[in-house]
């Protein structure tokens, strides 16, 4: 019920506003999960705005309302609209292309199923627990919108920007299929990736392959399931649901850029220019906005393409001429407020003039971990984690017979200045903790990981030229259809299979494994979640309960449905809390400690030795709570193995010992 509902909400939204506008093929299926996410993101923030709670009748509406918008525009100017389609066509390559994209959507089901068990299991990150725990926060506020959602761990930022589209659709599916948190969150993590990234790939594969469009597009969508470094890297590492969503409509958006920018779209051009590109925008807000940037790093050089050829074209004209001077100084003016906008911007964030850029991003993910030839080496190869030792070899030699072919295209070869440019960020994070690289790389907070799972978005299309290239070796059309097919096929297989996709679901294994009770260093082992599973067998509906959220308590929202007190790992928390956090062991000697707790209206306390990477000094600002247990502030109310649920007895004058 839970992958029902998940797939009922990643598109049924965008499948209204996709029908509305007049997209067919490729170009439908690939606008759902964007389409989607932009709608619930706005509904969301309209929801909160208007004062009643976020449920299933915000996005439906909003979806509603728009299309029936849409479709009265088009009668007021019926000249310009016809019920053809704007883009796309439904003919029998749209239907080959929706079979392989079928195919790669159950090629991730059985590769996340055999890693994970869906119905419970859950991603055991540093991310993972604030994102969960963000879900339940939509649920049981009723408010979904992206600026309130960071109020979940940071007391006064009213206003502060955090996207919660994936929270929102996530806490949708679990109040419609009554599926738990950590279900739920596994089924939209399937559906967004397999509905949203899948077609969006299969659509940028498509145009960029043109004349032969429709066998690219079912490359592309067999291709997007046989990378190991997207989608399955940001499952694995953070984990960054967020950001994995907005990267699974990244190819959607280059698709529009190719549509608006090249010469031989530009029959499409024009309808496209306005509502599509500001539809897909909101979408990218809503999931991620820093996945902007990595969209301008894909887009940079067909945008420097386009304006080569549009002057070349201008320029012989003297009327063309002089529109080309002007736009040319208007866009150095934009680029020159943006430039001086960003320098000032790291100016004052990074406090340069009294701290040094060396001094900021040399945190654990922001550290070089190789060298740039191993970096570019593993790109090359296609293998994720600092390992080129694991590469899935055929795919990478697809790549590189497309960035071959696309070279001499002057139409493709903007791709391959794609590729290089993703590749060079990558290898700057990956290899080097220079000042250039922690400019060039900041906005991605110098992650390796979120630059490596890019490179699919531009790899996947490459591959894709590459194949068509092998076909060409024979020219009767049958024969090549069938050297296409058995080339992707072998391409896909062995990729599925590679050391590079075993490692990868591996890594995804280790991130959600259920740990045996007791496994050292684990922050929610075996007894601990099924403890937490029965937590309102407890605890009264409403109650907030207290713990050390570095132990898994931190948890007691997403699985146990019972507010925590301290919902992620670290955070900007009320006095009263800071005071529980360090003092809860001293209820009995200081008065203002149950003062903080009747204020926060705590009554348990859960407790556990596991904690996340063991026992990190990020967890010692919650000795209070640690050390309560110990003390006589405390009365046991349950336990399941070393996991125990304790009432606290020193502020509550009505507890009685039993």
């Amino acid at each position: 019920m839970a992958v029902a509902m998940a797939i009922t909400w990643a598109t049924l939204p965008g499948a209204v506003l996709a029908t509305s506008i007049r997209l067919a093929g490729l170009w439908w299926f690939a606008a759902l999960v964007p389409g989607s996410v932009a709608v619930i993101g706005t509904a969301g923030v309209f929801a909160s705005w208007l004062g009643v709670p976020f449920g299933w009748g915000a996005p439906l509406l909003l979806a509603l309302a728009l299309g029936a918008f849409i479709e009265v525009g088009r009668l007021i100017t019926r000249r310009r609209f016809t019920m053809q389609p704007m883009l796309g066509q439904w003919n029998v390559a749209a239907g080959v292309s929706a079979a392989a994209i079928g195919i790669s959507a159950i090629v991730l089901a059985i590769q996340f199923g055999s890693s994970v068990d869906l119905t419970r299991e859950f991603s055991q990150s540093y991310d993972g627990v604030f994102h969960l725990n963000a879900v339940a926060y939509v649920i049981d506020s009723g408010d979904a919108s992206s600026f309130h959602l960071y109020r979940m761990t940071h007391l006064g930022d009213d206003n502060e920007f955090y996207p919660a589209s994936w929270h929102a659709m996530a806490a949708l599916v679990t109040e419609t299929s009554y599926a738990s948190i950590p279900t739920a969150a596994n089924a939209v993590w399937w559906a967004t990736s397999a509905l949203g990234w899948i077609p969006g790939i299969a659509l940028l594969s498509s145009l960029v392959v043109r004349d032969r469009a429709g066998i690219g597009g079912a490359i592309g969508a067999i291709l997007g399931s046989a990378t190991a470094a997207f989608p399955f890297l940001m499952l694995s590492w953070g984990t960054l649901y967020p950001t994995g969503l907005a990267y699974a409509i990244l190819p959607f958006g280059v698709a529009i850029a190719i549509t608006i920018l090249t010469p031989w779209s530009r029959n499409s051009a024009g309808p496209v220019r306005w509502g599509i590109p500001v539809g897909w925008l909101v979408a990218s807000c809503f999931a991620h906005p820093r996945s902007l940037f990595s969209f301008a790093a894909l887009v940079f050089p067909l945008l420097v393409s386009w304006a080569w050829n549009a002057t070349r074209r201008n320029w012989q004209d003297p009327r063309g001429r002089r529109r080309t001077i002007t736009i040319g100084v208007v866009v150095l003016g934009v680029l020159a407020v943006i430039t001086t906008a960003g320098v000032s911007y790291v100016w004052r964030t990074y406090d340069v003039a009294n701290r040094p850029i060396a001094d900021h991003l040399n945190g654990g993910p922001a550290r070089a971990s190789q060298t740039i030839p191993d970096a570019v080496a593993q790109a090359l190869v296609l293998s994720p984690a600092n390992a080129v030792a694991f590469p899935a070899l055929l795919l990478a030699i697809a790549v590189l017979c497309g960035m071959s072919v696309a070279l001499r295209d002057p139409r493709a070869r903007w791709m391959v200045a794609s590729w290089c440019i993703i590749v060079l960020l990558f290898a700057l994070a990956s290899g080097s903790d220079s000042d250039l690289a922690k400019l060039a790389t900041g906005v991605w907070y110098k992650d390796q990981q979120r630059l490596l799972a890019i490179l699919p978005a531009v790899a996947v299309p490459l591959a894709t030229i590459g194949i068509l290239r092998v076909g060409e070796i024979v020219s009767a059309p049958r024969a090549r259809t069938f050297i296409v097919a058995a080339t992707t096929a072998l391409v896909a297989v062995t990729a599925w299979w590679s050391p590079a996709m075993s490692r990868e679901l591996n890594a995804v294994r280790d991130t959600f494994a259920l740990q045996p009770a007791g496994t050292p260093g684990v922050f929610v082992d075996e007894d601990e979640y099924e403890f937490l599973a029965k937590l309102n067998d407890h605890v009264p509906a409403g109650a907030i309960v207290a713990g050390n959220p570095w132990n898994g308590s931190a948890m007691s929202w997403a699985i146990g449905r019972r507010q925590a007190l301290f919902p992620h790992l670290t955070g900007e928390w009320s006095p009263d809390a800071l005071l529980v956090a360090t003092s809860l062991d001293r209820a009995r000697d200081d008065p203002a400690v149950c003062e903080a707790v009747h204020r926060l209206k705590i009554t348990y306390m859960l407790d556990d030795p596991g904690m996340l990477w063991g026992n990190p000094a990020e967890a010692a600002a919650f000795h209070g709570i640690s050390m309560a247990p110990a003390s006589d502030v405390l009365r046991e109310v349950a336990r399941a193995g070393d996991t125990v649920l304790y009432r606290i007895a020193a502020c509550d004058p009505s507890a009685s010992e039993d």
